[in-house]
């Protein structure tokens, strides 16, 4: 997961499609944003470092798979000088299958997952520099 993520963390298109996954999953009722309630999220026991980590890399994975059409789409877009634009609902959309394919996989929902990253944020940090 981190080589995939050193690998495209620079790719704007990449850092766009992942800003605008971030606002509408935090804008989304759905999701507990800004439209739901803004309850606790407790963090279960069993969400250990190396789960995390495993559902970090399922979510980093799935991303790239499901991106890989809406890039070349672009690509081929671009090749007839056109501006491509990607739909909000369709990143929205995206978003909400691949946190269900977590919640499915590893019972933990997308809250669980980030306030947990939170724990190791600063692990994180010193991985991604070194």
């Amino acid at each position: 997961m981190d080589t995939s993520f050193k690998q495209h963390q620079g790719d704007p298109e990449v850092q766009k499609a992942i800003q605008n996954m971030r606002v509408l999953s935090a804008n989304s009722p759905a999701q507990g944003g800004a439209s739901g309630s803004q309850a606790t999220v407790t963090i279960p026991a069993s969400l250990t470092r190396e789960r995390l980590k495993e559902i970090m890399t399922f979510n980093a994975t799935t991303l790239e798979k499901e991106l890989r059409p809406i890039k070349e789409e672009m690509a081929r877009q671009r090749k007839l000088g056109k501006t491509p634009q990607v739909d909000p609902q369709a990143l929205m959309g995206l978003q909400q299958r691949i946190s269900s394919q977590v919640q499915d996989k590893y019972g933990v929902t997308d809250e669980q997952a980030m306030g947990d990253i939170g724990r190791y944020s600063e692990i994180i940090a010193r991985c991604s520099t070194a």
